[in-house]
């Protein structure tokens, strides 16, 4: 169901593009550790995809996708930067602090959102009269 967006909202989509434009650099440039790039690339796609429908409609399924998305790539940045990649040392890219704090101002931004968006929401019934 199509729910009205505000500035929060565009912020929002704003920020989960460049959690998709980082996700695409990082799998562009881990080339040399193939298991990584199927994974990160195809994270990349479903994060482009989310972020249309939520600039399109800015629905309950497209926030579930993006939450989703942007937890996992998250955990996985933070995880590559604190423990480190199977058989690597620890390391951060410009990519993966872009990465992060992208997805720390999505997750702020929907959080804050939330309770403002169950307010406003319309009191017409979704199902057909």
């Amino acid at each position: 169901m199509r729910v009205p967006h505000t500035a929060l909202s565009r912020l929002a989509v704003v920020a989960l593009c460049l959690v998709a434009a980082a996700l695409a650099e990082l799998g562009a440039t881990s080339v040399a550790l193939p298991y990584l790039v199927l994974p990160i690339t195809a994270a990349a796609v479903v994060t482009v995809g989310a972020a249309f429908k939520m600039a399109r409609d800015n629905c309950f399924e497209s926030r579930l996708v993006s939450w989703l998305t942007t937890l996992a790539a998250l955990g996985g940045a933070i995880a590559a930067a604190t423990v480190g990649l199977p058989g690597r040392v620890p390391s951060t890219s410009p990519a993966g602090v872009v990465l992060v704090a992208a997805a720390v101002v999505f997750l702020v931004v929907v959080a804050v959102e939330l309770p403002r968006r169950h307010r406003t929401r319309p009191a017409v019934s979704p199902y057909a009269p």
